[in-house]
């Protein structure tokens, strides 16, 4: 427990500033204020619904969430620091009882034990003398978000179901697993959701029920015929809550430093690097999505209808909640209408996963209907029926991501920001524009840069903001982008 808890009333604005100040104290290479720790976890612990909303946004989304997004060691280890003096408060109140028993039992009685514990398995390989042809059940967590699974996660599922070929591999995570790793040989889902816009207690409430759920799905299994891995998962809060002993676990930081001959590397090749060294070989995977052919068919039909020569860019201008990803308005509107300044085209705009998106894409879409533009709305039940009477336009799509896979398939070039998207599309070998905006550094840009060297893709850095003067030339860029790059589909498939 910390030592102390100053008891005072924030507001939402103060909770922010006062992370925002925690943040530049490390910028500026002071120790690191503890103090305001354990005040905006007072806030985000709160009875009162808005209270916990504002302290945890601030601890989540300035402070943890930023020093992820450092890809440095000192990131990790201040990271670390705080998650372990969020969860002594949680474990120490009666919301947490049933986690502080769990790791009682366990015999980690306090954040030491769970820091020297987490530092032992960093760098945990597995036995050289293993009899991997014995295993018969190989855990694998989920990052949680979409496009984290498709550049890490997905290259971990395929190394290690070759190299565990009579394992039962097991994904652990949302629902958005059986849409992107859709009927794999050996391979199945065991959705457990994880609340990531959630109060500071219902981000650790849930450990110990995945606890659990694993130790059941273990029943039956001797200690070495089941292992593991961890692609630095927030359903382990970042490697520091057991899941399974320590000799069964394997965990992959992917924010520490790297050395210099790895700086400019992508996740998913230091993930096939880090799986190297665990597993004992030199092999590679790119990132890979196997959605329901179910959905590859209805999308081939649908733009089945569409004449050879028309031009189809597939967009996504969704950003996870995270602003700092967008360009200013009117970025966006005057993208699309340039884009349809060319002729024979057909702007695919996926309408988003959240409330915020759907009605951005809905107004853009609007704003085309008012300036004399074909639109045309179609949701996934419907693509394989769906007759749209025009040849240039815009079609405002609504689906899941198996559909929305399969949508990008069939298209000549994604166009997008640094999102799920656009490791969606570069996973299928797809020609991408991505406008890479509010990256809080060049190590967070090269780690998420699209893993696939099969694929053609242009980035577009936005270091700035642009002044409404320079978003026009932003908007030539991308479409002279795109057309270049779009025009590899184009001429394979004329």
């Amino acid at each position: 427990m910390p030592d102390k808890i100053i008891d005072k009333k924030l507001s939402a604005d103060t909770a922010l500033e006062l992370a925002k100040s925690f943040m530049d104290s490390q910028c500026r290479g002071e120790e690191a204020d503890l103090a305001i720790i354990d005040q905006l976890a007072h806030l985000a612990l709160s009875p009162v619904p808005t209270d916990a909303a504002s302290g945890t946004k601030a601890l989540y989304s300035i402070i943890i969430e930023r020093l992820c997004d450092d890809f440095s060691s000192s990131g990790v280890r201040l990271c670390n620091m705080v998650l372990l003096r969020l969860l002594a408060m949680v474990r120490s109140l009666p919301e947490g009882r049933r986690i502080n028993e769990l790791l009682n039992r366990l015999n980690y009685k306090d954040s030491k034990d769970l820091l020297d514990r987490y530092q032992r398995v960093e760098y945990q390989s597995l036995p050289a003398a293993l009899e991997t042809e014995k295993v018969k059940k190989i855990f694998i967590l989920s990052r949680v978000t979409v496009g984290a699974d498709v550049e890490i996660t997905s290259v971990m599922v395929q190394r290690l179901h070759q190299y565990f070929v009579n394992a039962a591999l097991v994904i652990i995570g949302p629902r958005h697993l059986n849409e992107i790793f859709y009927n794999l040989n050996q391979v199945s889902c065991l959705l457990f959701n994880y609340t990531r816009q959630g109060t500071l207690s219902e981000r650790l409430e849930f450990w110990p029920d995945l606890y659990f759920l694993i130790q059941q799905q273990c029943r039956g299994l001797a200690q070495d015929e089941f292992f593991l891995f961890d692609p630095d998962s927030r359903l382990s809060q970042l490697g520091l809550l057991p899941l399974l002993p320590e000799r069964n676990t394997c965990y992959f930081n992917s924010r520490q430093d790297q050395p210099a001959a790895d700086n400019n590397l992508s996740l998913s090749r230091l993930a096939n690097k880090w799986l190297d060294i665990i597993l004992h070989e030199h092999k590679s995977a790119l990132p890979m999505v196997a959605n329901c052919p179910t959905h590859e068919e209805a999308a081939r039909v649908f733009f089945k209808q569409f004449h050879q020569s028309s031009f189809i860019t597939s967009a996504n201008l969704g950003v996870g909640g995270d602003s700092r990803k967008r360009v200013v308005d009117p970025f966006e509107e005057e993208l699309v209408f340039a884009l349809l300044e060319q002729p024979d085209t057909i702007l695919f705009l996926d309408s988003g996963s959240t409330l915020e998106e759907k009605m951005r894409i809905e107004k853009l879409t609007e704003s085309a209907k008012n300036r004399g533009m074909n639109t045309a709305a179609v949701n996934e039940n419907e693509l394989d029926t769906k007759k749209i009477n025009f040849s240039h336009g815009v079609i405002n799509f609504s689906g899941g991501v198996s559909s929305l896979i399969a949508v990008i398939r069939q298209s000549n070039v994604f166009l997008g920001y640094d999102s799920c998207c656009q490791h969606l599309a570069t996973s299928l070998g797809l020609p991408s524009v991505i406008v890479f905006a509010g990256a809080p550094n060049q190590r967070f840009l090269r780690r998420w840069q699209p893993g696939n060297p099969e694929g053609v893709t242009i980035t577009i850095p936005v270091e700035k903001q642009p002044r409404s003067t320079e978003i026009t030339e932003l908007v030539k860029k991308v479409v002279i982008a795109s057309r270049k790059v779009g025009r590899i589909i184009a001429d394979q498939r004329n």
